[in-house]
This record gives C-alpha cells, sequence and structure tokens, in this order.
C-alpha cells in the first residue's frame, strides 16, 4: 500500500458506549446479532471475505444487519487500546464500474459518513470537529492488481451524560473505503487522542489487519491448489515443497486455524526419530497437511484434528512396512479413534502427560 493515514479514533469504551450501538440504530433500522458460535469467522457472502474474531487485541463483539439495503457491519473493540471498530459492507447499485465510477463511489461513501458525523456535532453530540484532507491510495492483491482505496480522519470532542454530569473527551476516528465485488468497504476505527503514538500504532496494525482479509481469499484459493498437490504425492519432492509452502502461510496468517496437538504427538515424534530419522518430520508434516486442509475452509478444531489424525496415520501406514520398529502403541489407539470418529476427543484426552 502506498500509505497509511496516521488518524482515527474511536474513545473510551465507556462514554463510547453511549455512541456505540444507538448512532448506528438511530441511522437505519436493523438487528444486532452475536458473534458465530463456536469462534468460527464471520464469512460475508456477497464478497466472500471472512473476518476472525479476534484482530490482534480487538475481538469481534457484534454484527449488525440493516433491514433495508443488504448492508451489515461487523463491530470490534479493544479494551487494552480503549478503541472500536466498525466495517460496514454494502452492496453497490451497479455491480460492474468503471474505475473513475469506482473511485467516484468510494468518495461518495467517504463524504456520507463524514457528513454523518458533522449533523451529529450539529445536533449537539460532538464539538470542536476538525477535519484532515481526504487520501488516495491502493490495497495491493495478490498474485496481481489493486484495490482503490480513500481515507480521511477527523477529531472531535464526544459529549455525553455520566453520573457527575456531562463530560467530553477528545476521540479520533480515521476513515477507509473501498469497493470489492460490488461492495462499498467502510472502515471506521475510533479511539481517544489521549493514547498518543501508541493508540496510532494500534490502528495501523488493525488497518493491516483488515486489509490482510480483503487480499486473503485469492492467495487462499492458491494454497488450496498446493494442498492438492501435496495430497496426489504426499512423499515426492513436489509434495514436500507443496507442503512447505501452505505450512509458511499457515503460520504467518492469523486466519487460518491449523490444531495440531504437543501431546501425545511430540513423544510420539521422538520413538519415530529414534527408530528412522526423518520419519518424524514427514508425519509432523503429514497431521499439519491434513489439518490445514480444512482449516483452509474454516472448519471446527475438532474436524481439523480428525483430518489430520487422518492424514497422520495415511503417512504412517506408508511408513510402517518399510520401518517396522514405527510401530507405537498409542497410534494404534488413534486408529481405533478415528474408526470411531472421536479422533479430536482422544487427542485431547490424552494431551498431557502422554508417554
Amino acid at each position: 500500500m502506498r500509505f497509511l493515514a496516521s488518524g482515527i479514533c474511536l474513545g473510551l469504551l465507556g462514554l463510547l458506549g453511549s455512541l456505540g450501538h444507538a448512532e448506528v440504530a438511530s441511522a437505519a433500522a436493523g438487528t444486532f446479532e452475536k458473534p458465530p458460535a463456536g469462534g468460527l469467522p464471520l464469512k460475508h457472502l456477497g464478497t466472500g471475505l471472512s473476518f476472525p474474531q479476534i484482530l490482534g487485541s480487538h475481538r469481534m463483539v457484534s454484527k449488525f444487519t440493516f433491514t433495508e439495503g443488504g448492508g451489515i457491519f461487523v463491530r470490534y473493540e479493544s479494551e487494552p487500546e480503549r478503541s472500536r471498530a466498525d466495517i460496514f459492507l454494502f452492496p453497490h447499485s451497479k455491480v460492474e464500474l468503471s474505475a473513475e465510477d469506482t473511485r467516484g463511489a468510494i468518495s461518495n461513501e467517504l463524504d456520507t459518513v463524514v457528513a454523518q458525523f458533522q449533523a451529529m456535532a450539529n445536533e449537539g453530540r460532538y464539538k470542536n470537529l476538525v477535519l484532515d484532507e481526504p487520501a488516495d491510495g491502493e490495497i495491493p492483491l495478490w498474485p496481481e492488481g489493486s484495490l482503490p482505496l480513500s481515507v480521511r480522519s477527523l477529531v472531535a470532542t464526544k459529549l455525553a451524560d455520566t453520573r457527575e454530569g456531562p463530560k467530553g473527551v477528545q476521540v479520533k476516528q480515521w476513515i477507509g473505503v473501498t469497493l470489492l465485488k460490488g461492495h462499498l468497504v467502510t472502515i471506521r476505527y475510533t479511539h481517544p487522542t489521549d493514547t498518543g503514538e501508541a493508540g496510532e500504532q494500534a490502528l495501523k496494525a488493525f488497518a493491516g489487519m483488515v486489509f490482510q482479509v480483503i487480499k486473503d481469499p485469492p492467495l487462499r484459493d492458491q494454497v488450496r491448489e498446493l494442498v492438492k498437490v501435496y495430497a496426489a504425492n504426499p512423499m515426492g519432492p513436489e509434495g514436500e515443497q507443496s507442503a512447505a509452502a501452505v505450512l509458511a502461510y499457515v503460520q504467518k496468517t492469523p486466519f487460518v486455524n491449523v490444531p495440531i496437538p504437543n501431546q501425545p504427538l511430540v513423544s510420539w515424534l521422538e520413538h519415530f526419530k529414534q527408530e528412522a530419522p526423518g520419519t518424524e518430520t514427514q508425519l509432523l508434516r503429514a497431521f499439519a497437511m491434513g489439518s490445514a486442509q480444512l482449516g483452509l475452509d474454516e472448519k471446527s478444531p475438532e474436524e481439523c484434528l480428525n483430518a489430520g489424525a487422518k492424514q497422520f496415520l495415511y503417512i504412517y501406514g506408508m511408513l510402517l512396512p518399510r520401518h517396522p520398529t514405527l510401530r507405537h502403541p498409542g497410534v494404534l489407539e488413534l486408529a481405533e479413534a478415528v474408526k470411531a470418529g472421536d479422533a479430536a476427543g482422544y487427542l485431547k484426552k490424552n494431551a498431557v502427560g502422554a508417554k
């Protein structure tokens, strides 16, 4: 990205609670929902984006679905940062737009958000509103191309009634707008200005993670293809190279859950290494790849563990004829658990103190 504007903030969570849901609800009718059960990401079908429930120090707290217009917003909050972020996704009236019209739609959305703040200032909810100039940039995509991005920030004093009487806190809001697959995507991140440089760094970190969410789908599609290459020949050089690339992606992205049990796996790997050096790497890779295959599709941790166990046993079965001393009673127990459809249960039960 060519730039990251340093403005934006929302304020003390306590004081900002008065503006939170109420300001959105007053602007349009809709329904709040809790985040998806089980810690699963929130998927937005129109854009293909998948929002994790944790983005750095920010936790997803709700989803708001507008009654009209087909739009939603996803809300994140952070107590440590005393910040709040809303990510709006609204379908545009036209799916196909020229580059010029796309920039125009983004600019209009940015102006609309600023106008909403100005209206609230006129109503007495804010005072001392100061706006900076809008700036344009891009969100680079993989493997090529980019999305246009416009940002703007403002500073204002948020007014609220408290038990001690009217109080105000100076807040800064950063607004970023892009257009993806016919949907306007608007990020509004707010925090109190007294957080200083730490607050600005928290903003940059959060915005960067949202940009990762936007860039992730095409990259993940390529990673899925590498999983297929591994599955076709897991013991060959192409399979090993593909697995290395998949696992490098998994380690770097915060968006894919790939559970791998420390125990009993570690104790088994020590046994494999002692009996046939190198097999421990193949078997660890197998478990990780089986788990990653379902993690890429955002399946539950239990499903990922089951898939990891099956791939582990598949490679174990291939290695055993050449290395009979690899045989381990714990692996036989895992095989029985897989047959019973409860590999995850077995692994969790044996996660501590395995021999």
